[in-house]
């Protein structure tokens, strides 16, 4: 659904001196907590402020990495639910349709590979942790008592 991580940069990454699936597993259990506590708008704002505040360092660092992890599993979340609601109620409503989420998504992430001078093998690796790692704990952190959640995966149906 999301290939945000296509943005190619001629750069060599190291790789990062955290622990990369405990990033961005506790970075789900944060942004359920947040969905939750704040709802949408509520996360929506954290996420500018994460990315205001932690795309100031110099260096590509765990809290960046989190930024857009949370970035990515929410944006799945956010397409998945809209999805959901009638044509004519997100039309009503002014919601975003999943390309606009998308695409929005694709900017904010093109703009910290960019500057972080990452590589797509870097974002590929990202990705597979949030596949594999993050989104089944911010789904059910985020949605406990629901029966269909959200799909962990990109593209998926439940």
């Amino acid at each position: 659904m999301f290939s945000v991580f296509l943005v190619g940069s001629i750069a060599f990454a190291a790789k990062p001196a955290w622990d990369q699936v405990k990033n961005v597993k506790e970075s789900a259990e944060r942004l359920g907590v947040l969905h939750r506590k704040s709802g949408a708008n509520g996360v929506l704002k954290f996420l500018d402020a994460c990315y205001r505040t932690h795309t100031l360092s110099s260096k590509y660092t765990s809290a960046v990495e989190g930024c857009v992890a949370q970035d990515v599993m929410y944006s799945r979340v956010l397409s998945a639910v809209y999805s959901r609601v009638p044509l004519e109620v997100r039309v009503e409503r002014a919601l975003p349709t999943a390309e606009q989420i998308g695409a929005a998504l694709q900017a904010r992430v093109s703009v910290v590979v960019r500057q972080y001078a990452l590589l797509p093998a870097d974002m590929d690796m990202l990705q597979k942790l949030i596949d594999d790692h993050a989104m089944p704990i911010v789904l059910k952190v985020a949605f406990p008592n629901a029966e269909a959640a959200p799909s962990a995966q990109p593209g998926a149906k439940k």
